[in-house]
């Protein structure tokens, strides 16, 4: 296991890259608006990706020292920071503030803790 200052270092640097993606001009043109991922529109299926591995790296990396509610914890603090990394576009002016990106971000943090839950509860 990693010590907790390489997952701060992680967790930190992961979450400069969300907020740099959230306010770097991508997609001007709109062209992942029209790319299908599995039936999905394609920016949507990486906002949610880009969110899956957060409670993996918080989790995994030993900063819930085991009790159900720091793992609550890092569940909302994984939503709030889906929600406040789509609202910082709402200032941006080449960048548009959508509900359903918020959605597709807050299903990235819902997907990585299942997957968080069920790799920690297969290793027991």
């Amino acid at each position: 296991m990693f010590s907790k200052k390489i997952i701060f270092m992680i967790l930190f640097f992961y979450i400069l890259m969300i907020i740099t993606l959230c306010v770097v001009p991508l997609n001007t043109k709109g062209e992942l608006n029209h790319i299908t991922i599995a039936g999905i529109r394609g920016d949507h299926f990486f906002h949610c990706l880009m969110f899956i591995p957060f409670l993996p790296i918080t989790w995994f990396g030993g900063l819930d020292k085991r009790k159900k509610n720091n793992l609550f914890l890092l569940i909302l603090a994984g939503l709030l920071l889906a929600v406040f990394a789509e609202s910082l576009q709402i200032f941006i002016p080449y960048r548009t503030f959508t509900l359903k990106d918020v959605a597709a971000n807050c299903m990235g943090v819902l997907i990585g803790s299942f997957l968080a839950f069920l790799i920690k509860r297969g290793n027991k």
